[in-house]
């Protein structure tokens, strides 16, 4: 579900993308698999947005934007003040479904020495901190790269509620 936000428009503008669809089968695979008990507060939450018949408030941080501190700061403030779910987004040199904002926040970030490892510091730490499900969100050359198996587990093990890879092709979901 989460992944449609963002394929739609890649995939109108980016058509000819080429990405190894066994690799994708792999997260799905991963993710579905080892990750049931994290999901759990996903799904309670979801659970609970329709039980209420509310619309859910997803927000959205690059994590070391503006700095490493500032981003713990701003999550909990979030978490604090009744959002519903938290996208922590790795910063990555070329995100394609972003604007200019977060284009220039993933930049900064990354001028500031934000890595990957930091990001799974940092969902470590506020998954302990706050009860508002928190999910990655990165490009599929960062998961690729980090290694997949290896990025789902770390990710998991962090306490990530789920993941949100937007350059993933929309057939590669089941």
């Amino acid at each position: 579900i989460l992944f449609n936000v963002c394929m739609n428009k890649i995939k109108e503008e980016q058509p000819d993308i080429l990405i190894n669809t066994d690799v994708l089968k792999d997260i799905i695979k991963i993710f579905t698999e080892e990750w049931s008990v994290t999901l759990t507060k996903l799904e309670q939450k979801l659970r609970e947005i329709k039980r209420r018949k509310k619309i859910g408030l997803m927000t959205h941080v690059v994590v070391g934007y503006p700095t490493l501190d500032a981003t713990i700061r701003i999550v909990k403030i979030m978490a604090e003040n009744g959002v519903d779910f938290i996208e922590l987004q790795i910063p990555f040199s070329d995100p394609l479904a972003d604007g200019p904002t977060i284009m220039r926040a993933c930049e900064k970030s990354l001028r500031n020495g934000t890595r990957v490892k930091d990001s799974f510091t940092m969902m470590k730490l506020l998954s302990s901190q706050v009860s508002v499900p928190l999910l990655f969100m990165a490009y599929y050359n960062t998961v690729f790269k980090y290694g997949v198996e290896r990025f789902c587990k770390d990710a998991k093990l962090a306490g990530a509620s789920g993941l949100i890879v937007p350059d993933m092709p929309v057939d590669q979901e089941n």
